[in-house]
């Protein structure tokens, strides 16, 4: 029996800041041979990856395209790297009201549309955009972690739509984006 695709829901940067990530990943990659993180373009996750079946997939895009044209544009600024030990490294977006906002109205929107819920999205909202994380063994950790602690990276940029994402391939790729109202 065929199993249904994955999909999560983030929001992407813009394509040059999404470069500059994968340039950092990419060098991850090449000096420490952590390549997972390069198996989806930077983002903020705000729905986890979840199973949904093809026969509710335009369900799903329509709530997402709903709440999306409720929304208005807004700024997150990512500031410096940071870790969840023993294997995750991340650029730091810093506290954002208008994140955790529509990280709230995404779970109720997929509630009141779908009926969708996951056990997950009852934990605080943690934004972070991985640079490694899963092929990142615990003993290489401490070394990595080391180069990224003391460096700065100081970001904005606009948020302008919501991402949908499928995993195809082994890999994520955008399948629609949502923009918000402007």
């Amino acid at each position: 029996m065929k199993k249904d695709p994955l999909y999560f829901i983030a929001i992407l940067p813009p394509e040059a800041l999404q470069r500059e990530v994968t340039a950092i990943k990419q060098q991850i990659a090449q000096r420490w041979g952590v390549q997972h993180a390069l198996k989806s373009p930077p983002h903020l996750t705000l729905q986890p990856p979840f199973a949904w079946p093809d026969s509710k997939l335009g369900a799903l895009k329509e709530s997402l395209r709903k709440l999306a044209a409720a929304q208005t544009p807004f700024q997150v600024d990512l500031k410096h790297f940071g870790a969840f030990p023993p294997r995750v490294i991340y650029i730091s977006p810093v506290a954002n009201e208008a994140l955790a906002l529509l990280f709230q109205e995404l779970i109720r929107q997929l509630e009141h549309d779908l009926g969708f819920s996951d056990p997950r999205n009852r934990r605080p909202l943690r934004p972070h955009m991985t640079i490694a994380h899963r092929d990142l063994r615990e003993e290489d950790f401490p070394e990595i972690w080391a180069f990224f602690k003391e460096r700065t990276f100081e970001r904005r940029f606009e948020v302008k739509a919501l991402a949908l994402l499928n995993h195809i391939q082994g890999k994520w790729v955008v399948d629609t984006t949502f923009p918000f109202a402007l």
